[in-house]
């Protein structure tokens, strides 16, 4: 695979994945917590 000619290092795919995750994962997690706030209160 090659953007602009040039070849990818699919090392940095794997980071674009992680950070993608982790962007999802943490907006998932603060809605969620937000829900059950007044319940552990």
């Amino acid at each position: 695979m090659t953007i602009f000619g040039r070849p990818v290092f699919y090392g940095w795919v794997v980071v674009a994945a992680a950070f993608v995750a982790q962007f999802v994962t943490v907006g998932v997690q603060t809605s969620v917590v937000a829900v059950f706030a007044p319940e552990f209160i």
